[in-house]
């Protein structure tokens, strides 16, 4: 391996990510959501270093229940509040595009992937951060 692949892959292991075989996971022992910001999108702060701002359509499961939202209309957003302080237990990063976070109680905040436009990033924190972008017909980029 070149010195320049295992130096991207130190940082990337050093951001919490780690490599699977059809994903990239982000592990949490304690993470939780501190922020939530909307304008356009729907951008959540996990423990005020990691960043994921959604821009597509996004489904919330809880238990049997399934809520679908769609970015830019903010109106519908409000249920989405309870996400405030609630516990992250990981990200998954498939490698077509799609997002799953995590949550302690069970849900799940999935984003599929996107045919036009980026349905979303994920930045993490390092020296530079690590910019995660899912790509326009699906994928990820990874900076």
């Amino acid at each position: 391996m070149a010195t320049a692949e295992r130096d991207r892959l130190a940082h990337y292991v050093a951001a919490g990510l780690v490599e699977r075989p059809d994903r990239w996971d982000v592990s949490f022992a304690d993470g939780c959501v501190t922020q939530l910001r909307v304008d356009f999108a729907l951008t959540i702060v996990i423990d005020a270093s990691v960043e994921i701002r959604i821009e597509s359509s996004f489904v919330l499961r809880e238990g049997d229940r399934e809520t679908s939202f769609v970015a830019g209309d903010w109106r519908a957003f409000g249920p989405l509040l309870a996400l405030h302080q609630q516990d992250v237990t990981g990200i998954e990063l498939a490698k077509d595009g799609s997002l799953s976070v995590r949550l302690r109680d069970g849900a799940q905040l999935e984003v599929p992937p996107g045919e036009q436009f980026e349905p979303f990033t994920v930045t993490l924190p390092g020296t530079p951060p690590v910019l995660i972008v899912s790509t326009p017909g699906g994928g990820l980029a990874i900076f």
